[in-house]
């Protein structure tokens, strides 16, 4: 089942989507085998246990394209088997297999990457699985703990998902050893924080207080307006049947872990409970715990990372119904066939390739292709690997693709998300460390607007006074638009005499 999992995942390896978002992963690693730990020497709006387990992996494999993406495979494999032992521990026969060939077939779709999201996904499924076999077995209690203290330890809203699983499920079901788990979870959560205790309140500072900033411009409420639209795309004559295949099939995906989220959950918890089927009400109680946690930031790719609950709770409505079995294999056939679909579409219209010196890429977007291409050359021409360069205001991919290394404390310096203070800082450290070379790739006022709310026009006067004033010590050396090279301006003499 793992060697399945994994192999599914490979039509993603080569795919150029959402490459900053894995790069703010992938360079924190790459700054802890540098010897620079989180808090200590860098700041980070996530908990670190994404950065220390992808630092392993790539201490091995390195972090080239196939190292990034083997470990993408690997997070999706492992949760591919909590899923599978949930479901064996809670349906009936063999049904436990549905919800496992459901994710391997669409789990990653919506976000096919190496991302700290996942990683807390992967835990938080450790937690899920624990909290189903504490219900009934008092000996998993303290492993319960240790399940939510790692959830924790990689994202924050995974450890609150966690704990919200545990609280549901005690108030429901009490369950014997409650204070074996919460020992437990101390005991873990002191361990796998023992390095960062000297630095407490940067901890503190980075992952608790900075979050009120920080999600007051990531807040997404849940809207079907983006699940629609993708059925009027679908309906549309004039697009190829390959392509409308491929869109059909991702509807289908996005009806269950979009469209139909809360119904699923709440349709789950109401009839399990009246059927008073404790071992399948555990599944519901547990992604009500997982669907709260997520509260803030209802997109479809955001509620994709708990997809694993509703398929769960999906095969337990199935497996009440006459002819089960049967239904199944076919619901199993439909997302093969949905599967092959998308990946067919990747293969014949993610076409254009992107060259890196950590792998090629491929995009359907030739003016993508284009944009990095670009960039890419200039990272030959003036950036040697290894070379310190500010890449802004959200292209760290730069970063990890190129070889490059990153002069702030953050990974990223995009207006709104970060404020005047953290500007001002970096412009101090650009000048401190002489930074010669500043690549500029542009943010779609439209796209921030949509993905965060932030209106459009005031997005563009507040990035264009941002890159004026990131910029005072520079002069553009090439490119121009949204895609800009710049150079430090080298000082005037003092006239002599």
């Amino acid at each position: 089942m793992f060697a399945v999992n994994f192999l599914l995942t490979i039509p993603y390896w080569s795919t150029y989507f959402g490459m900053d978002d894995e790069a703010v992963t992938v360079l924190g690693a790459s700054r802890l085998l540098r010897g620079e730990w989180p808090y200590y020497h860098w700041d980070t709006r996530h908990t670190p246990g994404s950065y220390l387990l992808s630092a392993l992996y790539f201490w091995i494999f390195g972090s080239d394209r196939l190292a990034t993406r083997s470990l993408m495979a690997l997070v999706a494999s492992l949760s591919g088997l909590f899923i599978y032992s949930i479901g064996k521990r809670s349906l009936p026969g063999r049904l436990s297999y549905l919800p496992w060939l459901m994710w391997c077939c669409g789990g990653l779709t919506a976000f096919p990457i190496l991302n700290y999201h996942w990683w807390g996904t992967l835990f938080t499924l450790s937690t899920f699985y624990l909290v189903v076999r504490w219900r009934s077995e008092r000996r998993f209690a303290p492993w319960a703990g240790v399940g939510a203290a790692l959830a924790l330890w990689t994202l924050q809203s995974d450890g609150l998902a966690s704990v919200l699983m545990i609280g549901l499920v005690w108030l429901r079901y009490r369950p014997a050893g409650l204070a074996r788990l919460l020992l437990a979870w101390v005991a873990a959560s002191l361990v796998l924080w023992l390095p960062f205790l000297p630095a407490a309140g940067q901890v503190v500072q980075q992952n608790l207080l900075d979050l009120t900033q920080h999600l007051r411009y990531n807040h997404y409420a849940y809207r079907w307006a983006p699940w629609l639209a993708l059925a009027k795309v679908a309906a549309n004559p004039e697009i190829p049947w390959l392509a409308r295949c491929a869109i059909v099939s991702n509807f289908w995906l996005e009806t269950q872990t979009y469209g139909l989220y809360y119904i699923i959950i709440l349709a789950s918890l109401v009839v399990f409970e009246k059927k008073r089927r404790p071992e399948l009400a555990t599944l519901a109680w547990c992604a009500l715990a997982w669907a709260a946690a997520a509260g803030n930031r209802q997109t479809v790719a955001y509620l994709a990372f708990s997809c694993p609950a509703v398929f769960l709770c999906q095969t337990g409505l199935l497996s009440l119904l006459p002819r089960a079995a049967w239904l199944a294999v076919g619901w199993g056939s439909l997302e093969v066939l949905g599967m092959t679909s998308r990946v067919v579409f990747l293969e014949n219209y993610w076409t254009y390739a992107i060259s890196t010196r950590r792998g090629v890429y491929r995009t359907q977007s030739e003016e993508q292709a284009r944009a990095i291409g670009q960039a890419h050359r200039w990272c030959d021409s003036y950036l040697p690997p290894g070379s310190t360069v500010l890449s802004y205001p959200y292209f760290c991919s730069l970063y990890t693709t190129e070889d490059l290394r990153n002069p702030l404390r953050v990974p990223v310096l995009t207006p709104f998300l970060y404020d005047q203070q953290e500007l001002e800082r970096a412009r101090g450290l650009l000048k401190e460390k002489q930074v010669e070379y500043l690549l500029y790739l542009g943010l779609t006022p439209e796209a921030m607007q949509e993905s965060y709310g932030i209106p459009a026009e005031l997005y563009r006067r507040r990035a264009d006074q941002e890159l004026q004033a990131i910029t005072a010590d520079y002069q553009l050396l090439d490119g121009g638009g949204p895609l800009r090279l710049y150079r430090r301006r080298k000082p005037v003499p003092a006239p002599r005499g």
